[in-house]
C-alpha cells in the first residue's frame, strides 16, 4: 500500500527533517507513529497524502509514484484518503454536519441514507448536540472530533492521523481509536501519528519510531 524508500525532505533547503528513510505499511495495517516533537511525523504524513512534494527518493501509494502523478491523479487519489489534521481544517462558513459530509457531497454519494449516516457518526464522538453550528462555536476538542468524523465518514482506503486525541480525555481518545480499528478490520490502511505511547500500546499494533528523521530500530 505504501512503500518509501530512501525519502529525505527538508522544507526551503533548511536542514532535512526525514533522511534516507525507508518504510512500507502493507495494505490493510494498522501502524502508530511515534517520535519527539521534529523527529518528521507529520511531515511524513503530509507527504503521504500529497500535501508536501517529494523531492528526494520515492514514494509510492497504492502502486502510484507520488513524484510523477498530474493534477487530476492526485485530485482522484485523495478522495480516497481521509485525513486528520492538527489544525482541523473545518470550514468555518458550514455548519458541523455539513463540514463532516463534505467528503460524500464531492463524490456525489449523499443521500438520506449518507444524511443518516453523518447523524450517527457524530452521535458517536459525542457531538449529537451541536450538528448545527459553526466550527468557530466549538471548544478544540470538539472541532477535533468533528475533523476525525470528517475523516472517516467515506470510509477510505488509507487514514491518516496527525495527533487526533491531542485535544480529548482518554475515554473519548480510546473511542475515537476503536472508531480507527472498525476502519481497520473493513480493510482501511490506518498510520496513527501520536505521542500517547501508553495508549498506543494498548491496542496491540505495530509501533514505529522516528527520531531525527528516521525510524528507531
Amino acid at each position: 500500500m505504501i512503500r518509501i524508500e530512501n525519502l529525505t525532505f527538508s522544507y526551503h533547503d533548511e536542514k532535512p527533517i526525514l533522511k534516507g528513510l525507508d518504510l512500507n505499511f502493507s495494505a490493510g495495517s494498522f501502524h502508530f507513529l511515534t517520535g519527539p516533537s521534529g523527529s518528521g511525523k507529520t511531515t511524513l504524513l503530509k507527504i503521504i497524502s500529497m500535501e508536501n512534494s517529494v523531492k528526494e527518493g520515492h514514494v509510492m501509494v497504492n502502486g502510484h509514484d507520488l513524484a510523477v502523478l498530474d493534477r487530476e491523479a492526485r485530485a482522484l487519489m485523495r478522495r480516497k484518503v481521509g485525513f486528520v489534521f492538527q489544525d482541523f481544517r473545518l470550514l468555518p462558513q458550514m455548519t458541523i454536519l455539513e463540514n463532516v459530509a463534505l467528503p460524500l457531497r464531492i463524490t456525489g454519494a449523499y443521500g438520506r441514507a449518507q444524511y443518516q449516516q453523518v447523524s450517527e457518526l457524530l452521535a458517536w464522538v459525542g457531538l449529537k448536540e451541536v450538528t448545527r453550528k459553526y466550527p468557530p462555536e466549538l471548544s478544540g476538542g470538539e472541532q477535533q472530533r468533528a475533523a476525525i468524523a470528517r475523516a472517516v465518514v467515506s470510509r477510505p482506503v488509507l487514514l491518516l492521523a496527525d495527533e487526533p486525541t491531542g485535544s480529548v480525555d482518554d475515554v473519548m481518545a480510546e473511542r475515537i481509536l476503536h472508531l480507527f480499528m472498525e476502519l481497520h478490520r473493513g480493510g482501511t490502511t490506518v498510520v496513527v501519528a501520536t505521542h500517547n505511547l501508553t495508549m498506543a500500546r494498548s491496542f496491540d499494533r505495530p509501533i514505529l519510531k522516528l527520531s531525527d528523521g528516521r525510524v528507531d530500530h
